[in-house]
């Protein structure tokens, strides 16, 4: 009689604690599959050396897979504008008056460290687009990897590694397949901080996530999401200084606004447009994420899930306003998506298979509007070497406010001629090393060669001059 009421109290308890996901049932093959999934990943997971090294292979798989088609393109007319701009800045004034200058943008908008990290970029690769995306790939690998060690600290090594692949599977990955985007700074940054704060190194953490506030505005909340989790760790101290530095960086941002005549980027926020922009942003990552059975969790665990995640949504809805919902203002709202999929599928392990399956659709919708992209940046260059090459007089003329950044742009590229930068001779003397050593080796006969031909053959020529385009 004991043990009957000990089954049915166990019975009623674990019906009252999945509430509506009390009912949910998966097929078997797929309770199999996740169960056979995390006993494999259970044994590689024993030997942690292994783990970086195999999702550290992935992630550089997966941002190759997404950037490859960058390679090919060129500057595009939306933002990439501006590095031609700043690259005559560079050479008039130097690299720290034209950061100053960049940094005291007129418009409205509070992005320091976006314009530090442009401008060091610019000094480096000038008007070479294979470096910018060479970049974007390691800035991309260490989004991944930053949500891999935050997930990590609750989740095991398949989930956490799904879990990272959603975060930028999807539209938000235009953050890393074009140029202009704040969000290629800001998220790694911000998943960088949160990884080490959740390891206790304060510094470092806090550091990370201060640069990833100052980078732009709806990036302002990362030191007191840092802040809250060194309260929740248990520290006392650190939580004071994370609400000091939001306080600074949300001070810069209000004068900026107010020096703007309280107009930031020409946006309306009223109780409709942060409704509508709330909504928007919960559909599209329903449809990305499975973040909802995140609920499926232990009480404890989605309440702090919920909290975070409110917190992250009303301030994402507001900072948006009217502004349409386009790929990269999914972030930082995804990065919470991702990592509560990733909890929710640690406890129902078929539920792996499912996020395998959204995040590989996502990947290759991702990689298809990268190659859009990177069509449409080379044919408006084409147009404007076709425009450059014409000799009577140009007039451009706009009808709607959405084409002025266009003929802003074509004005920038007429303007100037490309120039290879430091970056791109590097590069060029790389390559042209490698084809050197290649070819020394292949002619080399078997036996040990002799140190002094090798060198003499491996010495790269002088790099030609470049012809200026007409």
């Amino acid at each position: 009689m004991q043990v009957m009421d000990s089954g049915e109290s166990t019975t009623l308890k674990e019906v009252k604690r999945s509430r509506w996901f009390g009912r949910l049932s998966l097929p078997k093959h797929l309770e199999r599959f996740g169960q056979g999934w995390h006993r494999l990943t259970a044994s590689i997971a024993a030997h942690p050396r292994l783990t970086e090294m195999f999702s550290g292979l992935v992630f550089l798989a997966i941002a190759l897979f997404l950037v490859r088609p960058m390679f090919a393109a060129q500057f595009g007319a939306v933002d990439d504008h501006e590095i031609p701009v700043i690259g005559r800045q560079i050479t008039d004034h130097g690299i720290l008056e034209t950061t100053a200058l960049r940094i005291a943008e007129a418009n409205g908008r509070f992005r320091p460290a976006y314009w530090i990290g442009r401008v060091l970029e610019t000094a480096v690769w000038g008007q070479f687009p294979t470096g910018w995306y060479f970049d974007r790939v390691v800035l991309l690998v260490a989004t991944m990897a930053g949500t891999f060690a935050v997930a990590r600290l609750w989740v095991g090594p398949a989930a956490a590694l799904v879990g990272a692949i959603l975060v930028v599977a999807g539209p938000q990955a235009e953050a890393f397949t074009r140029l202009g985007p704040q969000e290629g700074y800001a998220v790694p940054l911000l998943l960088g901080g949160l990884a080490f704060v959740g390891r206790g190194r304060f510094t470092v953490g806090f550091a990370l996530l201060t640069t990833s506030a100052f980078t732009k505005e709806p990036f302002l909340i990362a030191p007191v999401l840092g802040a809250a989790w060194a309260w929740r760790l248990g520290d006392r101290r650190w939580p004071f200084v994370g609400a000091a530095i939001a306080i600074v960086a949300g001070t810069g941002a209000l004068f900026a606004v107010l020096a703007n005549g309280g107009d930031y980027y020409g946006q309306v926020r009223n109780l409709r447009t942060v409704t509508r922009s709330g909504i928007d942003l919960a559909m599209i990552l329903l449809r990305l994420t499975v973040w909802p059975l995140v609920l499926m969790l232990p009480k404890p665990a989605w309440q702090i899930a919920g909290a975070i995640g409110l917190m992250l949504f009303g301030w994402q809805a507001t900072v948006l306003g009217d502004i349409g919902i386009r790929g990269r203002y999914l972030f930082p709202l995804v990065i919470g998506a991702g990592l509560g999929s990733a909890l929710a599928a640690s406890k129902r392990p078929a539920l792996l298979l499912i996020l395998v399956l959204i995040a590989g659709g996502s990947l290759l919708t991702a990689r298809d509007a990268a190659r859009a992209y990177a069509r449409r940046s080379v044919a408006f260059a084409a147009f404007v070497d076709q425009l450059r090459a014409d000799p009577r007089p140009l007039i451009i003329s706009v009808e709607n406010p959405s084409d002025v950044e266009l003929a802003w742009a074509m004005r920038e590229y007429l303007s100037v001629r490309q120039r290879r930068s430091l970056g791109h001779v590097a590069l060029r003397l790389l390559a042209l090393s490698v084809a050197a050593l290649t070819a020394c080796s292949g002619s080399l006969p078997s036996t040990t060669p002799e140190p002094s031909g090798a060198v003499s053959v491996a010495t790269p020529s002088p790099t030609p001059t470049p012809t200026p385009r007409p």
